[in-house]
């Protein structure tokens, strides 16, 4: 085998001038190719995710708001169909007190009624 002859310094030198300048070439055109992004797109991007985030937690935080005023509505119409006969058809003030205190009003409150038990024997059963 015989050792392989090296070229003049020059040349060599030439040659990797050439490999040089090919490899700042192929360097060149791969930062081309790889661009740090835009960082008002980047600013955009989010800004745009958040925006959706946001839509879509208001829509449902709306549903639950308009849900729960539905219901308070069905409480309350509940209470005013209940309370209505009550409030506009029922016994008057006077009735009521008559029904509190009985006949003579509260100055006879704990005057002997009928049915009322008066001393004596009791009946066994």
């Amino acid at each position: 085998m015989t050792a392989p002859t090296l070229a003049s310094p020059a040349a060599e030198i030439r040659r990797l001038r050439a490999e040089r300048d090919k490899a700042r070439r192929q360097l060149a055109q791969l930062q081309a190719v790889i661009v740090a992004p835009d960082p008002t797109q980047d600013i955009e991007y989010w800004r745009s995710l958040f925006a959706d985030a946001h839509r879509g937690e208001l829509e449902a935080l709306t549903a639950e708001r308009d849900a729960l005023a539905a219901e308070l509505r069905n409480r309350d119409r509940a209470w005013i169909e209940a309370a209505t006969p009550i409030a506009r058809r029922g016994p008057t003030f006077a009735d009521l007190e008559l029904r509190r205190w009985g006949p003579g009003g509260r100055a006879h409150f704990g005057d002997p009624r009928p049915g009322d038990y008066m001393g004596g024997p009791v009946p066994t059963w």
